[in-house]
């Protein structure tokens, strides 16, 4: 199962250099376009990728202004896509050492912990949060691996070996450095109703000086340009 994600995701990053959008990706190789997003995140497209990708969005515009119904009444899918296609002409986005470290600034503030604890606390119980998170943290900084902690916070009657394999996939941190999870003990006896429900993963870096660092992006941030 491992081997044939690995080869899904190594196939998406080729796929996407050569200009297939993400709903292109996600509809040929059968993984959920939100994957396919946190996959290729800081994918550089090649020459002849942004020319294709530049006419799938044209394309796609063009049969947008054709219909003859209003957006308001299009299928909701119909609308994401049309919103998707949009947002992809608007960029690229993360194509900076600066823009990415402003938006690992910025994405800390919103959920990350601001106390004095000695390391960067982050948690979420979205994986594409997550990931993006894991992927700017890792590629803003130099970092030791081994200094990554996870803890999961679940329901009551969750299988807790599932969640950590789930989120040590995610996030490629080796399970042996999740924390005892914890469990809410509000939840007894309520089922979820959420049947995707993966809990709250906490990802903790030891490491002060990456902690004032990240604080003191966000804090420049609050400033305005």
């Amino acid at each position: 199962m491992k081997e044939a994600r690995i080869q899904q995701k190594k196939i998406a990053i080729s796929m996407r250099k050569k200009g297939f959008s993400f709903l292109e990706i996600a509809t040929r190789i059968k993984v959920p376009r939100s994957t396919i997003v946190g996959w290729c995140l800081g994918v550089t497209l090649s020459t002849k990728g942004e020319a294709r990708l530049k006419a799938v969005v044209e394309k796609q515009r063009e049969r947008a202004r054709k219909s003859s119904a209003s957006l308001s009444r299009m299928r909701k899918q119909d609308r994401k896509d049309i919103a998707e296609i949009s947002a992809i002409s608007a960029g690229p986005y993360l194509s900076t050492a600066a823009e990415r470290k402003a938006v690992l600034g910025a994405l800390y503030l919103a959920e990350g912990t601001k106390g004095d604890r000695g390391a960067i606390t982050f948690g979420n119980s979205d994986p594409e949060i997550i990931k993006l998170f894991l992927y700017l943290f890792r590629d803003c900084f130099e970092l030791d691996e081994s200094k990554f902690r996870c803890t999961l916070q679940a329901r009551q009657g969750q299988n807790i070996k599932e969640l950590e394999q789930f989120w040590s996939q995610e996030t490629s941190i080796p399970s042996s450095k999740f924390y005892s999870a914890r469990i809410d003990p509000r939840s007894g006896g309520k089922l979820t109703r959420k049947p995707d429900y993966k809990g709250v993963c906490r990802i903790d870096y030891l490491s002060t000086n990456l902690l004032y660092e990240v604080l003191a992006i966000g804090r420049i941030l609050t400033k305005g340009p």
